[in-house]
């Protein structure tokens, strides 16, 4: 397992967004969410980017995150018909970069995130 960090510093309106370089073919596990001074009523949305199909994908949105968290990140697994599987989970493929976007973190406020890998 390894982590990888990612930090940012909003701008004035209380946006920012921080990527990653592009990742070894692997699966996140966890986020770690590190609030900082951040605003209260932040949001965040992490999605794989810079995939080779060119589709960006979600996965794990944020809604007002006002404190430091732990979270497990998984996907529903899905049939071979494309049905999700009530009792199937498994942890995302990242085959690309991990991009944070941050919303309403207020002016000049500094926070992170670290990405737990396998």
């Amino acid at each position: 397992m390894r982590d990888v960090n990612l930090t940012f510093t909003t701008n004035g309106s209380g946006a920012a967004t921080a990527t990653t370089a592009v990742l070894p073919y692997c699966r996140l596990v966890a986020i770690e969410w590190l609030d900082g001074d951040l605003a209260d009523g932040v949001d965040a949305v992490f999605k794989v980017t810079g995939r080779a199909s060119g589709i960006d994908r979600t996965i794990l949105t944020l809604t007002d995150a006002n404190a430091d968290a732990f979270y497990n990140v998984t996907n529903a697994v899905v049939s071979t018909a494309g049905a999700a599987v009530t009792d199937g989970w498994a942890h995302p493929i990242i085959d690309g970069k991990v991009t944070v976007t941050v919303a309403d973190g207020g002016s000049v406020k500094t926070g992170g995130a670290i990405l737990f890998l396998e």
